[in-house]
């Protein structure tokens, strides 16, 4: 699971990084319609709030119960503390297992809103038109003396 979670959060990094060099459009679009920008700042949000479960998964420790399996073979009738051992460390890596799953599972589409998010900002300020005429430049020069 931690392997994936590297994986996910690498490629989500990488996702938000190619959205953020598209933002220059995003700004340029944004005194028609400031539409594409808010949607734009909500899926990073969403997208960082991704990247956080992910990192959380990535470097958690997982507490997997142990079966030492010479003692539970040499298992009696009487001695039932062995037998509570071995469903007690089956229980917590089932558990432990599945809770791993689960926050992978929420994480994933946590940054699957986001990054749909994203795209649907870019495709917004892409289907907008700009202007074709260009802003002026201004261009301020200082000369070392002042003329009169």
């Amino acid at each position: 699971m931690r392997r994936r979670a590297e994986f996910a959060l690498t490629a989500i990094i990488a996702a938000v990084g190619l959205s953020a060099g598209a933002f220059e459009r995003l700004w340029a679009v944004t005194p028609d319609s400031p539409w594409p920008l808010i949607i734009w700042i909500i899926g990073v949000l969403i997208v960082v709030l991704s990247i956080l479960i992910f990192g959380g998964v990535a470097v958690s420790k997982k507490v997997l119960g142990v079966v030492d399996v010479k003692e539970f073979a040499h298992l009696k009738d009487g001695q039932r503390e062995e037998l509570r051992q071995y469903v007690w460390a089956t229980y917590v890596t089932s558990r432990t297992r599945r809770a791993m799953v689960t926050v992978f599972r929420d994480g994933f589409l946590i940054a699957l809103l986001g990054l749909v998010l994203l795209a649907v900002a870019h495709a917004v300020s892409w289907a907008a038109p700009l202007d074709d005429a260009p802003a002026p430049v201004v261009v301020n020069i200082i000369s070392p003396s002042p003329t009169p």
